[in-house]
């Protein structure tokens, strides 16, 4: 079979870059977990809340490459992307990403159960993206605390579509959990591109606290995260069995001793961290907590998929 055009596959591969698809689909891994959770099980119509939750990552995200486009081309890290390199027009993108929105909304609104709630959810989703947490980044540092409310959005859209209540308190729990892991995850990003922030003249916590008090910050909230994980299964009044309690325990706590070690140095080093070799690297100590971060929270949803999937029985 021939291969396709080089022009083709450039394309392709602008639009998983504008995209962001692998963080659209660790999105989307969340609305399952919510789902199986409720289901008790893998049911087909999983297959439509998960397009769903996916084609509105992408195209949110699509939305916001074109809002930011500007200040994209000022950093390092972002100038490279579509638009600020010229590879994409910022017309062709936006017209890209509210058409991935609009077909993401027809799929939550397509859903055999509850769909106006689901519509209304993705719909609240992407106007808290792409108005809420877009502009407070441009005016405060802490927008990952009001950004994190979206971590919530996905298990429990997974959990309506399934048949499920929102005020269940297990959905209520789980959606928790992923509000308080998602402010870690938005703040380390913040603190690891700091420098690049302040090129584009967007608020920083590296312009408000020395690398000690925000490694102080980041252990707190991954604390914090990493307790509700092993505090679950006693929480959950009974609905997380044990395959999936040791799961959820363990991972909790592999991810304190994991992450605490590289952050508690440089926590401890305030004045002498500018001269003490000991001292771990601000940026590589964030890097390492960010990417155990991101495993811990696939480690929470593994584990709470073999709970239902073991459970023999629907929550």
């Amino acid at each position: 079979m021939p291969s396709p055009p080089a022009s083709s596959r450039h394309l392709f591969l602008t639009i998983v870059e504008l995209t962001k698809m692998p963080l659209a689909a660790m999105v989307t891994l969340t609305t399952a977990t919510g789902h199986i959770l409720c289901a008790g099980r893998l049911r087909p119509d999983v297959w439509l809340p998960m397009l769903g939750v996916f084609l509105l990552a992408c195209g949110a995200i699509a939305v916001n490459q074109c809002q930011e486009a500007h200040l994209d081309g000022r950093m390092d890290r972002t100038r490279n992307r579509p638009i600020p390199s010229g590879r994409l027009d910022r017309p062709a993108a936006l017209l890209l990403g509210v058409t991935c929105v609009l077909a993401g909304l027809t799929c939550l609104a397509s859903a055999d159960r509850q769909a106006e709630l689901l519509l209304a959810m993705g719909a609240f989703a992407v106007l808290w993206y792409n108005g809420v947490y877009t502009l407070l980044k441009r005016l405060t540092a802490f927008a990952a605390v009001p950004g994190a409310i979206l971590g919530a959005v996905g298990p429990m859209i997974g959990w309506v579509a399934a048949g499920g209540g929102v005020t269940d308190r297990f959905i209520l729990l789980v959606a928790s959990f992923f509000f308080v892991w998602q402010i870690p995850h938005f703040w380390l990003l913040v603190l690891l591109y700091g420098d690049q922030h302040r090129a584009a003249n967007l608020p920083s916590p590296a312009q408000l606290f020395q690398p000690a008090q925000s490694a102080r910050i980041a252990l707190m909230w991954i604390a914090a995260s990493a307790a509700l994980g092993m505090l679950m299964p006693s929480l959950a009044a009974g609905r997380i069995a044990r395959a999936g309690g040791v799961v959820l325990i363990v991972s909790s706590l592999w991810m304190v001793a994991t992450v605490a070690a590289g952050l508690m140095r440089l926590a401890r080093g305030d004045s002498r961290a500018a001269t003490d070799s000991e001292v771990e690297d601000p940026t590589s100590a964030y890097r390492g907590a960010f990417v155990r971060l991101n495993i811990f929270g696939l480690l929470v949803m593994a584990g709470l998929i073999v709970n239902a999937l073991t459970a023999n029985r629907a929550i």
